[in-house]
């Protein structure tokens, strides 16, 4: 190690040591490059690092910085600018209404309120949205027969709920079925405000399936309420299954996810 060398060194250690370093880090040897010869410019070069390596302690999540250190001004500041979840009209730069279906699910479901979509959800897999069968928590109520298929689908797409793509995806596969009466869920879109949801669910049955029912009903007759952002909706491909390449040679198969039985 020349000269240039240890003054790098050495600085870099000592400037380390002296901005208390990392809790969970050892002293590291700084080392600056060799245009930096003169002391002074090392020191500063030091000076700046340290800072930098300081910083990173900022970063680290809560749990990381250990009992012993509590979390920083800057991590508390992170955790409330995080706030709860945005809603599905949130992210659709839409309002929401006051809403007679978000009512009567609260009634039949007998839930919280921060219960609704997650029951929701486990109702529609019970009725047949298997693609998104899982566990769900014991403490969720039963499901209730009294709330139909086309209620249940379209509360999925209330913006009222927290933004969640399974909500939508699992709403698709319930309502891609012959008992569904097209009419009625048409009807009830609109009073919901749900148009622009289901509308982006029909166009996307439409590249895969165009005959698939509600789906060419809605694309007929459901109006186009005024635009809002769809960008962050499930794109075409997750309300679909799909198959890669086979053993004979046969290309992708893509399949419009339809309401089955659990289990199938």
């Amino acid at each position: 190690m020349n000269r240039i060398d240890k003054i790098n060194t050495v600085a870099g250690l000592y400037y380390f040591r002296l901005s208390g370093g990392l809790h969970h880090c050892p002293p590291v040897a700084c080392k600056v490059p060799r245009p930096l010869a003169h002391p002074a410019s090392v020191l500063l070069a030091s000076f700046h690092l340290c800072r930098a390596a300081k910083g990173l302690k900022a970063l680290q999540p809560f749990e990381r910085n250990g009992t012993d250190h509590p979390a920083t001004n800057e991590q508390d500041m992170e955790l409330r600018e995080q706030g709860p979840r945005p809603t599905l009209a949130q992210k659709l730069g839409d309002v929401t209404h006051v809403s007679p279906l978000l009512r009567r699910v609260r009634q039949l479901s007998g839930g919280t309120d921060d219960q609704l979509g997650e029951w929701l959800l486990k109702c529609a897999v019970e009725r047949g949205a298997t693609h998104y069968e899982r566990e769900f928590g014991s403490d969720q109520p039963a499901d209730n027969s009294m709330l139909t298929n086309e209620e249940m689908g379209v509360a999925l797409c209330l913006g009222h709920l927290p933004w969640n793509p399974a909500y939508l995806r699992a709403a698709a596969q319930l309502l891609s079925a012959p008992d569904i009466d097209a009419t009625k869920l048409t009807r009830l879109a609109e009073m919901e405000r749900a148009e622009p949801v289901l509308l982006h669910i029909a166009e996307a049955a439409g590249r895969v399936a165009p005959l698939q029912e509600p789906w060419a009903w809605l694309r007929a007759h459901l109006p186009h309420r005024r635009k809002v952002r769809t960008d962050d909706l499930p794109h075409w491909s997750r309300f679909v299954s799909q198959t890669g390449v086979t053993a004979f040679g046969d290309g992708p198969r893509i399949d419009w996810l339809c309401r089955g039985t659990l289990g199938a």
